[in-house]
């Protein structure tokens, strides 16, 4: 049971860090300070260390030759590159789906998700799940162990990343009408490009929307 505490509390610590450093909240080259953040979550060092240690392997963090964990800068061009690989996962999925793999789409599964996201009263945190969980499909659709690993690799990041563009469901509509477009157009057997503008204008939107909210933010950080 310690274990399993241990590592909620290092999740939630990875998630409360990780989006500070992504909002530009926790400046680059800024302290992670152990005994610090023990003090500051009240909890003792470990989950801490197994949360750096986290961010590290992410690249929100470094380790300098003294020992110091400090932050990691996620630059605008590290939020494009992301995007960008974002992209290739996404519809190099949907190719080999379209010209390799005779499997069914998951029809109902993927309705069940927007039937979730269409409901008035879920929170924009719940949306980000939801929202996830159907990028998540999409690039299982390749049955390509490497490519579903490397969206494990990234989870978590573009979970972040999706709790601050979707926050108060701004986009909501928008996103539903896109996710929508992307099954009604692989139900009706269209082409690889067809299929992959959509994803491509929505990620583009996602992009722009997540660069506007930081720079709101660090804004915000300044006055």
């Amino acid at each position: 049971m310690e274990k399993i505490r241990r590592d909620v509390l290092g999740d939630t610590i990875t998630k409360y860090l990780r989006k500070a450093i992504l909002l530009g909240e926790l400046p680059d080259g800024h302290h992670l300070a152990e005994p610090d953040l023990a003090q500051q979550f009240g909890t003792s060092r470990s989950p801490v260390r197994e949360s750096l240690l986290h961010l590290i392997r992410e690249g929100f963090a470094e380790r300098l030759p003294n020992g110091r964990v400090c932050v990691r800068h996620f630059t605008f061009q590290d939020i494009h590159n992301l995007f960008e690989f974002r992209f290739m996962l996404e519809s190099q999925s949907i190719k080999k789906w379209i010209h390799h793999d005779q499997r069914a789409l998951p029809e109902d599964e993927f309705k069940i998700l927007l039937d979730r996201m269409q409901k008035s009263y879920i929170s924009s945190e719940q949306f980000s799940e939801y929202d996830m969980e159907f990028h998540k499909k999409i690039v299982h659709l390749s049955n390509d162990k490497s490519m579903i690993q490397a969206w494990s690799g990234l989870e978590e990041v573009i979970k972040s990343i999706l709790q601050i563009t979707n926050q108060s469901n701004g986009r909501a509509e928008s996103i539903l009408e896109q996710h929508q477009n992307m099954i009604s157009l692989l139900m009706n057997n269209s082409g690889y490009d067809e299929v992959c503008a959509v994803i491509k204008q929505h990620l583009n939107e996602a992009e722009s929307v997540m660069v506007t909210r930081i720079k709101e933010i660090r804004k915000e950080t300044l006055i």
